[in-house]
């Protein structure tokens, strides 16, 4: 099985280096700009999706629109894709030393939010299943956001804790994986 994956388009908090978990924000100018190139990149590689899972949040979801359009397919909403929640982090600066600190270890819980374990069980889940429910030879997209990606890249290959947290994904970047 072919597991292709993407970060959302850039948001105004992106662009301002704000911290943006389950915030649900949307696409600002560029990040439109960047779906409508990554469906002509997947264009330019004839890559054709079996299936294409989307996190609820709008930033996603406005990504994915382009590429449901060409394809002529509804992206599957799974809530197991939403972005990571900071809690009382969302919104500050990205260089917060408190921030940077909580978020570097992967057992602390955000305050109103979550840790980096729940958050990895819930991805691990959603890709268990796929494997279990979903033909080998089919090819997926998935369309979800940063901290996500992370996640989703420690399922596929062994990291350390610290290639976990300098591990980046750009915005509309797309990468591939096999099951």
């Amino acid at each position: 099985m072919k597991i292709y994956i993407t970060r959302h388009g850039q948001t105004d908090y992106n662009k301002n280096r704000k911290v943006c978990g389950s915030t649900d924000i949307p696409l600002n100018g560029i990040g439109k700009e960047q779906a409508v190139e990554l469906r002509e990149n997947i264009k330019d590689k004839d890559i054709k999706f079996d299936y294409i899972f989307v996190s609820p949040l709008t930033r996603a979801r406005e990504t994915v629109k382009p590429l449901e359009d060409y394809f002529n397919q509804k992206a599957i909403i799974d809530e197991r894709l939403r972005e990571f929640d900071f809690g009382e982090k969302e919104g500050c600066d990205f260089d917060d030393p408190n921030f940077r600190k909580t978020r570097n270890d992967p057992f602390s819980v955000f305050k109103n939010g979550e840790s980096m374990v729940r958050a990895c069980s819930r991805v691990y889940n959603f890709f268990d299943e796929v494997k279990e429910k979903i033909s080998s030879d089919s090819t997926i997209l998935i369309v979800s956001h940063g901290t996500i990606s992370r996640i989703i890249n420690t399922y596929f290959n062994s990291v350390s804790l610290e290639e976990f947290n300098t591990f980046k994904m750009a915005n509309c970047q797309l990468l591939e994986f096999n099951m």
